[in-house]
């Protein structure tokens, strides 16, 4: 029985003394209060000088700055390597046929037509010639291109016939015919000819371009101002055509190149990337060696933001000798 009344005299002890002690904080002045309350605790509010005094942490700015980059130099240099690009155009034969003979008379016309056929690739080939020689001959003789007649008269000796670029297809049918003698029936017209040749002046593209890359980093193209590409060409003026360079497939420069003297293209910044850039030169005639090449960037120095903001007074400490290590002072 005394056991059951000390226990319960001892619960409502300690349900007194709680009941005090949350009156006595409750009537404390609220700094005193606050400082008590959040004594040793650790949350992003407050802090320790060290010595067991707590420190309150207020925030007196607060903002979002976004991407900061940083440029050691406003000037940079891409060196690439010499270029050598050539387009050599040589006479070829085409076609060559040992001879051809046709005739047409009143019961003999199954020689009165000698039909073949070549190929040509019309964007390297020009200056397509027929040349041939006449041994023997009567009448007149018809010569046509693709259904096209090119010549049609009476011929001996040697013959040279150009043919123009816009009869020329890709594949050509080539016909020899001589006509049916008329009236004249105990006549018959033929031609014997011999070295039948078709030649052009053919250009070797194999070696006719050349790609070259560089890169820059997202900063630089965050900041690039201006872009420059420099080159000196080393060629015969009289020997070549004009140069092309293209920058990840746009045009910068398509002219005959100054030969023997340090040039240069000025380059749209909108098309160079952050990354690899493609550099394409190339030629359709003659032969270039492209040397001393870089391509100059101007970036411009980024803008460093400043910020300023108010502090209040009551972050300041008045009473020197309250002063603690981390208040503002």
């Amino acid at each position: 029985m005394r056991k059951g009344q000390s226990s319960s005299s001892a619960a409502a002890f300690i349900a007194i003394m709680t009941v005090l002690i949350i009156l006595y904080i409750l009537f404390l002045p609220p700094d005193i209060r606050e400082e008590l309350l959040s004594d040793g605790g650790s949350n992003g509010g407050s802090g320790s000088d060290g010595s067991g005094s707590s420190i309150t942490t207020n925030v007196l700015f607060r903002e979002t700055i976004g991407k900061v980059s940083y440029l050691k130099d406003t000037e940079k240099y891409y060196d690439i390597p010499s270029v050598r690009i050539y387009a050599p155009t040589s006479g070829q034969l085409l076609k060559g046929i040992p001879s051809v003979f046709i005739k047409n008379a009143l019961f003999d016309k199954e020689q009165a037509v000698y039909t073949t056929t070549f190929d040509i690739d019309k964007k390297s080939t020009t200056n397509v010639v027929i040349s041939f020689t006449v041994t023997d001959h009567y009448g007149p003789l018809s010569i046509s291109l693709n259904d096209r007649k090119i010549f049609n008269g009476e011929i001996e000796g040697n013959k040279f016939l150009r043919l123009s670029d816009s009869d020329l297809s890709s594949t050509n049918e080539l016909k020899f015919s001589v006509p049916n003698p008329g009236v004249i029936f105990w006549n018959s017209n033929k031609y014997a000819l011999e070295n039948v040749q078709i030649t052009g002046d053919v250009t070797d593209y194999t070696s006719s371009s050349s790609t070259q890359k560089f890169s820059i980093t997202q900063t630089e193209k965050d900041n690039l101002e201006s872009a420059t590409l420099y080159f000196r060409p080393v060629c015969t003026l009289s020997d070549v055509g004009p140069l092309e360079i293209k920058l990840n497939n746009k045009i910068l420069f398509d002219a005959v190149a100054d030969c023997g003297t340090r040039s240069f293209a000025s380059i749209d910044i909108n098309e160079i990337k952050a990354g690899s850039n493609e550099l394409r030169f190339s030629v359709d005639k003659g032969s270039y060696l492209l040397d001393n090449l870089m391509v100059k960037i101007e970036l411009e120095k980024p803008a460093y933001k400043t910020y300023f903001f108010d502090i209040s007074d009551e972050f300041f400490v008045k009473d020197p000798e309250s002063a603690r290590c981390g208040d503002y002072d």
